[in-house]
C-alpha cells in the first residue's frame, strides 16, 4: 500500500470508512442520515450521547467535507485528511443507495 498511497490517505479512507459504518447503523436502525450542516471552527457539542455527536459530525461533513472528531470535553477539532480524497468520496456518495 505504501507505493500506492500516502500515509494520510491510508487515514482518510481509515476515517470516510467509520463514517459509512455511521451511515449504514443509522440506515439499519430506521434513522435518516442528517443532511449536510455547517459547523463553525471551535464549537462544542453539547451532548453525552455519541450517537447524537455522530449525527452532528456527519451532517458537518456532508456540508464542507472535514472529517471532524470531538474530545472528551465535547471540544470539536478537525482531523488532519486529504481533503482532496474526502471531497471525492463525498461527491461520489449517493445517500438514497446506502443499505444497513
Amino acid at each position: 500500500v505504501a507505493d500506492v498511497t500516502t500515509r494520510q490517505q491510508s487515514i482518510t479512507l481509515l476515517r470516510l470508512s467509520r463514517l459509512l459504518n455511521f451511515m449504514k447503523y443509522l440506515v439499519r436502525n430506521g434513522e435518516a442520515i442528517p443532511q449536510p450542516m455547517a459547523m463553525a471552527d471551535g464549537s462544542q457539542v453539547k451532548t453525552c450521547n455519541r450517537t447524537a455527536m455522530g449525527r452532528r459530525i456527519l451532517a458537518a461533513w456532508r456540508h464542507d467535507g472535514r472529517l471532524r472528531g470531538v474530545s472528551r470535553d465535547g471540544s470539536v477539532f478537525v482531523h488532519a485528511i486529504d481533503e482532496t480524497l474526502s471531497h471525492r468520496f463525498l461527491d461520489a456518495l449517493t445517500v438514497e443507495k446506502i443499505r444497513g
